[in-house]
């Protein structure tokens, strides 16, 4: 797939040269009439005008006012008369192409033949060079899809010959961003293509009520999965006439199907040694300490390496116990758990633990009074605090908990320095 695009500006007029066409057509076809006395003295008056001026080119300019008639044109056309062969501007010095994003590549607007004239050899870029382009790369181009707002810049024709769709989605640019429904079309486009391009998608069951289960979703009674395809069909029996087991999967498990996620409905027994989350990237991870280090205006630990940032318990030996003579100190509980920081972005929670290995889990937080990002969930929040396990009384279901007991950093805004009472509200 390749969009095409202008990727400095936008087409200048925007799709309206079938006006310019019918007004240039309209007064460059004067009707031919017989001159009359003045007239002929107006044109003998201009043309020793002229014979002046080349006879004395030092002798400042004569001005010679327009015809009202293009007067009354450029009044319409805001004082500008607009060169239809005109390429866009920054277009000779702005790449061909970006790097491929999943099946797209972002493309500046190819050029037809018609402007080669304005465009040096070595720096053309028309769709036959950019299937070519493609081709050698080992990509095949299937569907194209333009955003800009003219019909101008090329034809058609090499693309349906390939057998290329070409999809027109009209985006006036111009510092504006385009409007949601040419956003929802482009996306319903490049779905469709790929859905027709791979039929019938996803149509194992397992995988279905995986996603469902990740996203926290019940799975519609409607939904019905797609039918196994013919091409799947032919390998679904082994030599006896039973169903054969799919050997696309490295199982050790004699190709038992792999569990699904882990969700709420589960047998198995909670303990608080189990281990929560996906593993995330080194380098997010690394990102992610960095940022606790800074919001809480720590110092890296011994030897470069980070440390725990959260609090540590205190025991209540004599000389701690003087301290309670001293000041107030707000007490919670020991809770019989496991300690976990837990930083709340909008892609998701991230827990903490004391050896600071960060997971992520799949989790969101709404904002209260529409504090965060969007007004939507809670962005770069970090809490502190412990999980737990509980079991219900009546259905002795065990359900985790975390329970927290303080905040340090809310929507990217450190409060560690607030006193603690200000923050209960929070």
């Amino acid at each position: 797939m390749i969009v095409g695009m202008d990727l400095n500006a936008s087409p200048l007029p925007e799709d309206d040269e079938d006006p310019y066409e019918t007004h240039i057509e309209h007064y460059s076809a004067p009707e031919e009439h017989v001159e009359s006395a003045v007239e002929i003295s107006r044109r003998e008056r201009e043309e020793r005008r002229k014979r002046l001026r080349s006879d004395r080119p030092d002798d400042r300019p004569v001005h010679i006012s327009q015809p009202v008639i293009y007067d009354h044109f450029y009044q319409n056309r805001n004082s500008t008369f607009y060169d239809k062969s005109r390429i866009p501007p920054g277009w000779l010095d702005c790449p061909a192409v970006g790097k491929e994003i999943g099946c797209i590549i972002p493309s500046k607007v190819p050029l037809g033949e018609s402007y080669n004239d304005c465009v040096p050899p070595g720096k053309r870029y028309s769709f036959k060079q950019a299937v070519h382009k493609q081709e050698v790369s080992g990509r095949k181009l299937g569907l194209v899809i333009d955003l800009t707002n003219t019909s101008r810049y090329y034809q058609t024709t090499d693309l349906k010959k390939k057998g290329i769709k070409h999809v027109k989605i009209q985006c006036r640019g111009r510092d504006a961003v385009p409007e949601n429904a040419s956003v929802n079309t482009f996306v319903y486009e490049a779905i469709k293509f790929f859905s027709e391009a791979r039929p019938p998608g996803i149509y194992k069951p397992d995988y279905i009520d995986a996603l469902y289960a990740f996203y926290h979703e019940r799975r519609p009674e409607s939904l019905v999965c797609p039918p196994t395809p013919e091409w799947k069909r032919s390998s679904d029996l082994d030599l006896n006439g039973e169903a054969a087991v799919d050997d696309d999967d490295d199982d050790d498990d004699d190709g038992a199907p792999t569990a699904l996620p882990e969700n709420h409905e589960t047998d198995v027994m909670l303990t608080n040694d189990d281990v929560l989350g996906d593993e995330i990237p080194h380098d997010q991870q690394v990102q992610m300490r960095q940022f606790c280090y800074q919001q809480l205006k720590l110092n890296t630990g011994v030897r470069g390496h980070a440390q725990f940032p959260g609090s540590h318990p205190v025991s209540l030996n004599r000389d701690n116990l003087q301290l309670l003579r001293q000041r107030y100190y707000y007490a919670t509980w020991k809770a019989d758990g496991t300690r976990y920081m837990m930083l709340i972005t909008i892609d998701g929670c991230y827990l903490i633990d004391r050896s600071f290995n960060i997971r992520r889990v799949q989790m969101r937080f709404p904002c209260r009074h529409n504090k965060g990002v969007g007004g939507m969930s809670h962005h770069l929040t970090l809490l502190d605090g412990e999980m737990i396990i509980d079991t219900l009384p009546d259905s002795r279901k065990q359900e985790r908990r975390y329970l927290i007991y303080d905040m340090m950093v809310l929507n990217n805004e450190p409060i560690i320095e607030n006193h603690v009472i200000p923050i209960f509200p929070l």
